[in-house]
């Protein structure tokens, strides 16, 4: 999305990390927050089937994680938990 302007992205990844404001690599932004900082996003209703598929796939890795030395693969076809 930002392929063409790598200063952009740049600048957005630097907010991303910026530790006083995200205190964890892992903290969760919003589709608002998103836009603001020029990422395109494309909103799904909670009651939305796609949305309800994420948030299923969500919570099911975080019931079967094993451990915080595991690590999460993602590709088009399948997932990897490595560890």
């Amino acid at each position: 999305m930002l392929k063409d302007d790598p200063g952009r992205a740049a600048q957005i990844a630097k907010t991303l990390n910026d530790s006083a404001e995200h205190l964890s690599h892992g903290a969760v932004i919003d589709a608002e927050k998103a836009t603001e900082l020029g990422l395109v996003v494309e909103y799904l209703d909670p009651g939305d089937d796609l949305w309800q598929a994420y948030w299923r796939l969500y919570c099911e890795m975080r019931i079967t994680w094993p451990s915080p030395a595991h690590r999460l693969f993602e590709g088009r076809q399948v997932s990897l938990l490595l560890g």
